[in-house]
């Protein structure tokens, strides 16, 4: 009966974490006994109300294996804008799955940050590789290319991104800025010169 309770309890958290009620979920997560599944969504629920340093000392307490409780760590720690932590917890978690496309991500945002541009391009593209979907990657990405003034890899992105979601207006506009930038305009083309004898 008691797991049923909990069952019932954690799904009633859920629903209203679902519907954006992070503090009536954190207040029914709290009632849950002291277990180290029960301190993860407790730790979570911290963290989408903004108890960002809460949400990385009660991470701290549950196991370091689960690849979930490193990424929240690692985020927990970023919002924090501790990035060294961040970064080495992101780390870890993609230790522990490699396949974490979130953790990679956020080692690229940790490096932009920092102004390692060439080293966030590494990290966005790693993120690619393991979800060609990841949209947010790929705004970045191009965002870099962008300020580098690489357009032609600028606009191959945001071209990827139209194709993964025509209707992403950021994607259409900075495609037809690029568009302008990279066109020459009638003006501007030389007319041919005449070899006169």
């Amino acid at each position: 009966v008691t797991s049923l309770v909990r069952a019932k309890t954690l799904d009633d958290a859920m629903i209203e974490s679902q519907n954006f009620n992070h503090k009536k979920s954190l207040k029914i997560i709290k009632k849950l006994p002291n277990t180290d599944e029960n301190k993860k969504y407790l730790a979570w629920a911290r963290l989408r109300v903004g108890d960002y340093y809460e949400a990385s000392e009660i991470f701290l307490k549950c196991e370091q294996n689960d690849y979930e409780i490193l990424f929240g760590l690692g985020l927990s720690y970023f919002l924090q804008e501790d990035y060294e932590n961040a970064f080495l917890y992101f780390g870890k978690c993609l230790e522990a799955n490699k396949n974490c496309a979130a953790a990679e991500y956020f080692r690229g945002e940790i490096k932009g940050l920092q102004g390692f541009q060439d080293d966030a391009v590494k990290h966005y593209k790693s993120t690619l590789k393991l979800d060609y979907n990841f949209v947010e990657a790929r705004l970045k990405l191009a965002e870099v290319y962008f300020t580098a003034k690489n357009y032609n890899d600028s606009f191959r992105e945001w071209s990827t991104l139209l194709n993964v979601d025509p209707q992403l207006k950021i994607a259409q506009q900075q495609k037809q800025n690029l568009l302008a930038l990279i066109t020459k305009k009638p003006a501007e083309i030389l007319p041919p010169k005449r070899v006169t004898e």
